[in-house]
């Protein structure tokens, strides 16, 4: 799915668009739920939805503790 497709290149970015990558990947779900609320690939969409989000959590904490440790 291109859920998928955009987690695989947010997986496979520089730190610095990773970011970005993820939140489209986010975005993708999100449309695709709307259009295909019972899509045979839901599953899998939702998989990487949930991969997409914990790895954007991750990137906000180490954002946070290196800007906490360059003060």
């Amino acid at each position: 799915s291109q859920v998928h497709a955009y987690l695989l290149l947010a997986d496979n970015s520089v730190f610095v668009k990773q970011k970005e990558r993820y939140m489209e990947a986010i975005d993708a779900y999100q449309k695709y739920i709307q259009l295909f609320p019972k899509g045979k690939d839901r599953m899998q969409a939702e998989n990487a939805y949930n991969s997409a989000q914990k790895a954007l959590d991750k990137i906000k904490k180490e954002t946070k503790k290196n800007n906490i440790q360059s003060k």
